[in-house]
């Protein structure tokens, strides 16, 4: 695997993760494309091969309207966040995508 594309994807990480844990969610769809999918599930539903979301974004549109809907809509106490990333597994996908997965801690 490319090493430039390993330093791509840790900077993503490193970005993205910097990005929520500073709350500046507003930046947060942009680290998607327009047709980005976002989905929280629990371990037990993929287990299970059930499709039930705690969250679930199919688009950038719908991730801002998330961050819209908890800064304006959704009473919540205030929180922090500070990620722990660890180091990406990178897989090459059909037709040029690139899949990664990072372990990480809240």
């Amino acid at each position: 695997m490319d090493v430039e594309l390993h330093f791509k994807v840790q900077d993503l990480n490193a970005r993205y993760v910097h990005a929520i844990d500073e709350d500046r969610l507003e930046e947060w769809p942009d680290f998607f494309a327009e047709d980005g999918r976002y989905r929280i599930t629990t371990v037990e539903n993929v287990e299970r091969g059930l499709p039930l979301s705690l969250m679930s974004a199919t688009s950038r549109a719908m991730m801002r309207d998330r961050v819209n809907s908890l800064r304006n809509a959704n009473v919540y106490e205030s929180q922090r966040y500070r990620h722990a990333v660890g180091a990406a597994v990178i897989e090459p996908a059909a037709g040029g995508i690139v899949r990664a997965a990072t372990n990480f801690l809240v």
